[in-house]
């Protein structure tokens, strides 16, 4: 095939799209942080592998920010115990109340297939992971960050880091201990609250 390289497989071989460079202009510069959603055990795994791959697509990063919006994992519908199939997602409703609106004239989608009458074949070329192709302004990183945690049902821990003259995090101080039996029971979130707890006390 002639233009076999402009079609991706995977997330590894996605392009990037430079016909637009997307702005988020909020009303006020106030940042919001919502709390992180506890994501079930049985999905823990492949999440945190996921993340992993996307980190090494260069499509996300690791960082820090004051903005956070909670990641969400959707089932795609070949989803299997044995061969799952998820979908990152971010919850961003209080980000997008916050958004300044932009007026765009999107064409309606009746127009769109009135056009298509009399017609026997048509054809839509669409980006593949179109999102993860689009770079935002380093001005919006921030915007866009999402919380996840590596939650734990046999001990709590914490690390106390100071950055650097250079930028880099130094560990100075740790902090551990296992669960009781009674917080063994607890669910994912009220552990993650106890860690938080305990570490800053």
């Amino acid at each position: 095939m002639k233009f076999k390289p402009a079609f991706s497989k995977c997330i590894k071989t996605l392009g990037h799209c430079d016909l637009v460079t997307p702005t988020i202009s909020t009303i006020h510069p106030h940042p919001i942080s919502s709390t992180l959603y506890p994501i079930p055990q049985s999905l823990q795994t492949h999440a945190q592998n996921y993340l992993e791959e996307l980190i090494a697509a260069d499509i996300i990063e690791e960082n820090t920010a004051e903005w956070a919006s909670p990641m969400v994992l959707v089932k795609k519908k070949n989803h299997t115990n044995d061969n799952p199939s998820l979908r990152l997602a971010l919850d961003l409703r209080l980000l997008n109340n916050v958004i300044d609106g932009c007026s765009y004239p999107l064409p309606k989608i009746q127009d769109i297939t009135t056009k298509l009458a009399g017609f026997k074949l048509f054809t839509v070329l669409d980006l593949n992971s179109a999102y993860w192709q689009i770079h935002l302004p380093k001005t919006d990183w921030t915007k866009q960050f999402f919380l996840n945690t590596d939650g734990s049902h046999i001990a709590i821990a914490g690390i106390l880091m100071q950055k650097q003259d250079g930028g880099e995090l130094q560990p100075i101080s740790y902090y551990s201990r296992i669960l009781t039996v009674t917080e063994f029971r607890y669910p994912a979130n009220k552990i993650e609250l106890l860690a938080i707890h305990n570490n800053v006390k």
